[in-house]
């Protein structure tokens, strides 16, 4: 990154994502831009609190005569640095240009422009979800283990019931341990499913059947969603990936879990149709929500796109690399109308033939 020839603008910094600090010869943090704004949770009301030292020299073993040096350097220092946030949080990496600002009115201001890292939430986040990766990577065999036992089990169950009909009890063992294989097998299906490359002949409602009983596993889902199936029974067959289709079902789920309250009730209607060509269905969610999500996002929401919509989504809580790929295996549209006393979401796809 070279030394601008002229002052980095907020317009620039909105459309780019960049930060820029600018700190003072002395080593205060001054502004953080654009305005509105933070970086790594520094912003203009905490920015006093920015000890120099502590939040940025002794994690990239810096002093502060080297920090000085910046104002004397005739090229920028371009570097990967660390950053710590006002809760004591280090970020990863982030790349960082620092520069002496030669169009301050005040001499001596230095600059950092910074590519932000996720935000600490999103950043703990997918520390986090490499652990569920590794636990998810060994899930089919570990499915697979239990199912052969438990097939076992269930058997001999049905025998002992056939043998010994009045025995008390035994009914409602056979009842509980047929839920379980229910679950199981439907984890087991989806996880085979999603793993397959290549198209299949799938069914829309059975796919949506299975994702609800999959969501369940979510306990907020499970005690505070009342749901209500309204799926069209002529629904036809279609040739696609099961992964196109749940992926855009998991992501939504996941965007729109910003927004609950985990104290409240929410109604579910799920419906499926077909309209001339195309397949869809709609979640549309009906209870109180939380107007700012803990992503960063505010409703209402009202979006409407392709792949290449999702691709450029502007949305904080919202994968739109992972739906923008769902939404191109699918050829599908989405679209979202999010508001604090509903959450509906509508995706639609050609139906192909075998």
């Amino acid at each position: 990154m070279d030394v601008p020839l002229i002052p980095l603008t907020e317009a620039f910094l909105q459309i780019t994502d960049l930060r820029s600090l600018i700190f003072s010869r002395e080593g205060d943090l001054l502004e953080v831009l654009p305005r509105g704004q933070d970086f790594w949770g520094w912003n203009e009301s905490n920015r006093k609190r920015f000890d120099l030292a502590d939040h940025f020299l002794r994690l990239n073993q810096w002093t502060f005569r080297d920090f000085q040096q910046i104002s004397s350097n005739s090229r920028p220092v371009v570097e990967r640095f660390l950053w710590k946030n006002p809760e004591g949080e280090v970020s990863p990496l982030c790349p960082t240009c620092w520069y002496a600002d030669p169009h301050s009115d005040v001499a001596g201001h230095l600059i950092a422009v910074v590519q932000p890292p996720p935000r600490p939430e999103l950043f703990r986040e997918s520390v986090e979800n490499r652990w569920l990766f590794f636990q998810a990577l060994f899930l089919p065999g570990f499915l697979h283990n239990i199912n052969g036992p438990f097939g076992t089990l269930m058997g001999r169950l049905e025998l002992l019931r056939q043998k010994h009909p009045r025995l008390k009890g035994l009914a409602e063992i056979l009842e509980v341990g047929e839920e379980m294989q229910r679950i199981l097998e439907t984890l087991a299906n989806k996880i085979n499913h999603e793993r397959y490359p290549e198209s299949m002949t799938l069914n829309l409602n059975e796919i949506l059947e299975s994702e609800i009983l999959f969501l369940y596993s979510d306990l907020f889902f499970k005690h505070q969603v009342r749901v209500t199936l309204e799926l069209d029974s002529r629904m036809p067959s279609f040739q696609g990936r099961y992964a196109a289709v749940s992926g855009i079902i998991g992501e939504w789920y996941h965007f729109l879990r910003q927004f609950v309250d985990e104290q409240k009730e929410y109604l579910l209607i799920l419906r499926s149709f077909q309209q001339n060509t195309k397949l869809g269905f709609q979640f549309d969610v009906i209870g109180e929500f939380h107007e700012a999500g803990h992503r960063g996002d505010v409703l209402p929401i009202y979006l409407e796109g392709d792949w290449v919509w999702a691709m450029n989504s502007q949305l904080r809580g919202l994968d739109s690399l992972f739906l923008g790929k769902c939404l191109e295996m699918s050829k599908g549209k989405i679209k979202i109308v999010a508001e604090p006393a509903s959450f509906q979401m509508t995706c639609e796809f050609p139906r192909r033939e075998n």
